[in-house]
């Protein structure tokens, strides 16, 4: 996990004296004490984000009020008592706290000031003059074309970001004024800058561009967007059209244009850093889609580029995927083989620290400063500098006081699953290498039979024996504490992970030596280092092809249902407890404990079953611009109706979604019809939700486009089955009959693409035999809409699948009418949202539209009962 050799650099740096006689009972206070107050820190934060999202939203004022009634109560108590109420007041001081940084946004913030002057801010790009100094040095992103993808997509985009200061009103009268505002936003800028420019990180700008303010949470799964912005500072994208609509502008002060001097010599080492790895250069040898080079950025920079996505989606199915973030892991690395190489030398600890925190300043430099790289630089320099302070200080307190000052700064952090990660595993790993704990590792820990701990052997090859017993001992252990947290988080289970680390660690060891000495080499001669840069080119294949290999082997990952937080603490801590030895195994008490947590776990994984039964049927709508997806469920089982879009990220969005709602696998999809944004999503969405089968139309048989074409062949590749399905076949998804009623192969010769799409009626038998009806309808326009009406004379709907996404075509508005739906479900991006055509109809049913709210589902029970509501919600 997360930096496994963490332990090791830091225990060769422990000084003899740390080891000198304290007061244990000192020693658990001060432990107990830092733990205490990150703890009430964390619940704290929690409840007032969880308070701040439903109103009406308490003040922050109430909760401050709370903590200093509890302090003020606890003064004259004693002992317990008084701890007990201190720890409150500091839940409700972070909860206050949480509340005013998160919710309460500033007067002058741009996104703020310009929610005033347009009617849907969260949808519209608003035209807009700023002014603001960017922040990083221009970035060009690759992307490879993927099968099925028209060649005009664009694969590559050019951004950087942008600290507001100032934007352009208009008034009424036509006159102007620059009004003071902030925020950060991401640039979004033409191709024109990726050759380079004459803009750098540091220069301050002024621009006219396109406003995107950022949206709120549209899926189920989604992050809560407002809130990260909030404590980011981040409040949306500006989209800029033409190079010449950006010029270099003076600083508002001399301390900041020194200070943008700074910024801009630091992105000419960026710069410099980037070429040296290969990322952003553009020669006719150097192909971005094959290479690992985007890896590389990501691995020694923290630079992730659009195209090593695949690659990463790979390491994270195998368990591996932290060694593509800088992290403690990082850090650590290079802590160890600095202190390796001073070692040579001499045995110097002071000069040792010294030179380490010299080390991680230098880096930091070079890196972006990302909140990820800041906060493991934070607690390596911490635990660094406690260790060799010349003092007692306790390595865990430390840690948590840390913890407790990073969660000040980014509150929102307390539910990443990095902060997570960083402080579990390194609390574990610190814990572990106390020297009371070193017989932990090697006796009941990992052993049924306690043996006597033994000494180090004294040969060569013992030493490297004992030293990869160890590193395999303390991976599982990290493994094991991790395990939950990920599952959580990415509803995903490596088995393979401690034996694919063990591996993966020198691989990962020697290209970042290479790696760093590269990056040196072209920060101080970059025209050398064009002639070194196939030796890291090889090692990053290396690593990338291990970890491909790995990713095809049965059994590499386990998808898994949605967990909930409280099971995820209590196994953590459990796990954590048993493998520091804090409770023991052959106690009662402790084997309580984990066959509770064995029969909480099984419950965990049973229950999401038992709520599919609850529901005979259920339809989400997944929020995917413009574009279609829909996921049915009914007894158990799950079924894809369409995944495509516009976007992307329709796959990867769509699976979220599909693990949010409880569905971890779904094996069987259909695809309406041959149009791009109906389909290109499910080469994606395939091996995240285990795929099985597709259904598609003779149409798409005999007269597929090119983008299907492709597309059909890389399912296949995956091993996935691809049937016809028409009029009058019927498909039950657990207890429900979904009939086709469209297309009939023998009327469709003529028509348009749209009017073959697949039509689909959804029986669901409920109490009283009686029936609801869902009906789902592509994008069938008038042919296919007659000829159904025809067909099926009197057939109604109590849920439709609105047509075409909501085109108001002939035919289409008389279709819905006759239809007399109860809820209307609309799939589209926002220039279909809130036609007047369509004003009767909505006026009489629940109207979802995903361009309004985002994402929709609807429920029917088995006593027929119909609820519905938005994903956000």
């Amino acid at each position: 996990m997360r930096g496994c050799f963490f332990v090791y650099s830091f225990a060769i740096m422990i000084e003899s004296e740390y080891n000198s006689v304290v007061s244990v009972d000192l020693i658990q206070f001060v432990r107990r004490r830092a733990l205490g107050v990150f703890l009430a820190m964390a619940l704290g934060i929690m409840l007032g984000v969880w308070l701040g999202a439903r109103p009406p939203s308490p003040n922050a004022v109430l909760s401050f009020g709370i903590a200093s009634g509890l302090m003020a109560i606890s003064i004259p108590l004693r002992s317990h008592a008084k701890s007990l109420l201190i720890f409150f007041a500091i839940v409700a001081l972070a909860c206050g706290y949480s509340q005013l940084r998160l919710t309460q946004t500033p007067m002058d913030r741009l996104d703020k000031l310009v929610s005033h002057t347009v009617d849907h801010p969260t949808q519209s790009r608003v035209p807009i003059r700023v002014r603001g100094v960017l922040i990083d040095s221009i970035n060009t992103q690759y992307s490879a074309l993927q099968p099925g993808e028209p060649a005009m997509w664009k694969t590559t985009q050019t951004n950087t970001r942008l600290n507001i200061d100032s934007v352009f009103f208009t008034e009424q009268s036509g006159d102007g004024a620059w009004v003071d505002a902030s925020g950060i936003v991401k640039l979004i800028l033409p191709e024109s800058f990726i050759d380079g420019s004459m803009f750098a990180g540091g220069d301050r700008v002024e621009l006219v561009g396109l406003f995107l303010p950022t949206r709120d949470r549209r899926n189920f799964g989604d992050l809560d967007w407002p809130l990260l912005g909030a404590q980011s500072g981040r409040v949306g994208s500006i989209v800029l059209t033409s190079e010449s609509l950006m010029i270099p502008i003076e600083h508002k002060a001399p301390l900041s244009a020194m200070m943008g001097t700074l910024s801009r010599w630091r992105s000419g080492l960026e710069t410099r850093a980037m070429r040296a790895i290969g990322l952003g250069l553009r020669t006719e040898s150097f192909d971005h889609r094959e290479s690992y080079r985007p890896m590389l950025g990501a691995f020694l920079l923290g630079q992730r580029d659009r195209s090593f996505e695949e690659v990463y989606e790979s390491f994270q199915r195998v368990g591996v995927a932290h060694v593509l973030a800088i992290s403690g892991f990082h850090l650590a690395m290079v802590v160890f083989l600095g202190v390796f190489l001073i070692r040579f030398v001499g045995e110097y600890p002071r000069v040792e620290t010294i030179a380490m925190v010299c080390i991680l300043v230098a880096g930091m430099l070079v890196v972006p400063m990302r909140p990820p790289i800041v906060r493991a630089g934070v607690i390596v320099m911490a635990l660094l500098i406690s260790s060799h302070a010349g003092r007692r200080y306790d390595r865990l307190t430390t840690l948590a006081w840390v913890g407790c000052g990073l969660l000040i700064w980014r509150p929102m952090d307390v539910f990443s699953l990095g902060f997570q990660l960083s402080m579990g595993v390194t609390a574990l790993l610190v814990v572990l290498s106390d020297n009371d704990q070193h017989a932990t590792l090697s006796r009941a820990t990992f052993t049924l039979a306690h043996e006597k701990r033994t000494r180090t052997p004294s040969g060569l090859a013992g030493r490297i024996m004992w030293s990869i017993v160890n590193v395999a001992k303390i991976n599982i252990a990290c493994w094991l504490v991790a395990m939950p947290v990920i599952i959580f988080h990415a509803g995903i289970l490596s088995p393979y992970a401690p034996i694919v680390s063990l591996v993966l660690i020198p691989m990962v060891v020697i290209t970042m030596v290479f790696g760093y000495m590269q990056i040196a080499l072209g920060v101080v001669a970059p025209e050398l280092s064009m002639h070194t840069i196939w030796m890291i080119d090889s090692l990053a294949s290396v690593v990338g092809s291990f970890v491909g290999w790995v990713d095809g082997l049965p059994g590499s990952s386990v998808r898994l249902v949605r967990v909930g937080p409280m099971w995820t603490i209590s196994a953590s801590v459990v796990i954590a407890m048993l493998i520091t030895k804090q409770i023991r195994i052959d106690r009662r008490f402790t084997q309580a404990i984990c066959v509770g947590m064995l029969a909480w776990t099984a419950f965990v994984f049973i229950e999401p079953m038992a709520k599919h039964e609850r529901a005979a049927f259920r339809i989400d709508m997944v929020d995917v611009g413009d574009g279609s997806c829909l996921m049915l469920q009914s007894g158990g089982e799950g079924l894809i109706w369409d995944c495509g879009s516009l976007n992307r990220r329709v796959g990867k969005t769509s699976s979220l979604v599909a693990r949010h709602v409880g569905i971890s696998t779904i094996r069987t999809a259909i695809v309406t019809h041959d149009n791009i944004d109906h389909f290109n999503g499910l080469i994606k969405l395939a091996p995240l939700v285990g795929l099985e089968h597709i259904w598609i139309s003779r149409r798409l048989i005999e007269h597929p486009s090119q983008s299907w074409i492709e597309t059909r062949a890389v399912l296949e590749s995956m091993g996935i089955t691809i049937g016809e399905l028409a009029r009058g076949q019927t498909i039950m998804l657990g207890e429900t009959s979904l009939e086709c009623l469209w297309p009939d192969p023998s009327l469709i010769a003529g028509m348009s693409e749209n009017d073959t799409s697949v039509v689909i009626r959804a029986t669901v038998l409920v109490e009283g035999n009686e029936k609801r009806v869902a009906l789902f309808t592509g994008d069938i326009v008038r042919d296919a809409m007659d000829a159904i009406v025809r067909t099926y004379p009197g057939l109604k709907a109590d849920v439709l699948e609105l047509p075409h996404h909501g085109s108001v075509k002939a035919g289409a508005f008389e279709f819905v009418h006759s239809l007399e739906p109860v809820v209307v479900l609309q799939s589209t991006g926002p220039s279909r949202l809130g036609h007047a055509r369509w004003d009767e109809i909505r006026g009489s049913t629940s109207w979802y539209a995903s361009a309004d709210r985002g994402g929709a589902w609807v429920e029917i029970d088995h006593a027929g009962q119909i609820t519905h509501g938005w994903a956000w919600e």
